[in-house]
């Protein structure tokens, strides 16, 4: 019995045969729909996979340009994880409201905002001031003379010492808006602090 056309199968299982069994299913006049061993084989196995790629396709983050190990790198990550934690998620949930796949992936999203910015906040900055601060280098108004740049200037006392640190300073006209007594800084060194 054939639906619309042969279709050939391979099979690796040694208990699968070309006979065909009854698959429990009927048809519209009420016949017994038989199938290969092999297709109820593999669909017993692998309807939890196909649910888990059906569910993980919602909202994927894959884009056409990203390359393959990238590709594989987003898929188990953002999709098989989620998917899985979903899953285990809404089973703990037994009587209360189910979360939707997009509402949960918000949740995600929210926690993990919330806290890279408690993390932020806690995590002081070399120079004492939280990271939070925006760090800008700006220049000093027109007029005003030139300053030390702390941080090259205690390098090279370090180095070489002090009577060669005050001779090779370096003097610039920007300074750094986010630090406290905003002090004079040259690019390098602002670049090397931020």
């Amino acid at each position: 019995m054939v639906d619309k056309r042969e279709v050939l199968m391979i099979s690796t299982c040694p208990q699968d045969s070309n006979s065909l069994v009854p698959s429990g299913k009927c048809n519209r006049k009420k016949e017994e729909i038989l199938k290969p061993t092999s297709v109820l084989a593999y669909k017993k196995v692998k309807i939890g996979v196909d649910i888990s790629d059906q569910m993980s396709s919602y909202y994927t983050p894959l884009r056409k340009p990203v390359k393959w190990f990238k590709k594989v790198a987003l898929e188990l990550l953002l999709d098989t994880c989620v998917v899985n934690a979903y899953v285990i998620f809404n089973a703990d949930r037994q009587n209360r409201d189910k979360y939707t796949m997009l509402k949960f992936r918000e949740c995600i999203i929210k926690k993990l905002l919330e806290n890279q910015q408690t993390l932020q906040a806690t995590t002081p900055s070399p120079f004492g001031t939280p990271k939070t601060t925006q760090h800008v280098l700006l220049t000093l108004a027109a007029g005003s003379s030139r300053k030390r740049c702390p941080p090259c200037y205690e390098k090279i006392a370090a180095d070489d010492g002090v009577k060669k640190a005050r001779n090779n300073e370096k003097r610039v006209k920007t300074y750094c808006k986010g630090r406290t007594n905003t002090p004079a800084m040259c690019l390098a060194c602002f670049n090397k602090k931020h």
